[in-house]
């Protein structure tokens, strides 16, 4: 019974460290893809992917359709 407990939780431990890794290493692709956006000189299409994210996430544009926060018009019956 022991091993069997110690067993599951070395996998729990690294499914966990495996999940953690992967989340790194696209955090470090997308910021790579940022750097090379800058520097390639192709700024203004950074900015349009920035500005999406800004509006879809963002809690200062809750009244755009487009935002995941966006509640609608409340219509009363």
């Amino acid at each position: 019974m022991v091993k069997l407990i110690n067993k599951i939780s070395e996998k729990i431990l690294s499914v966990f460290l495996t999940l953690g890794l992967v989340f790194v290493f696209c955090a470090f692709g997308v910021q790579m893809f940022f750097v090379y956006l800058e520097f390639s000189g192709k700024e203004e299409y950074q900015r349009r992917i920035i500005n999406k994210l800004d509006v879809k996430f963002d809690g200062r544009w809750k009244d755009n359709p487009e935002n995941i926060m966006y509640e609608g018009p409340v219509v009363s019956k």
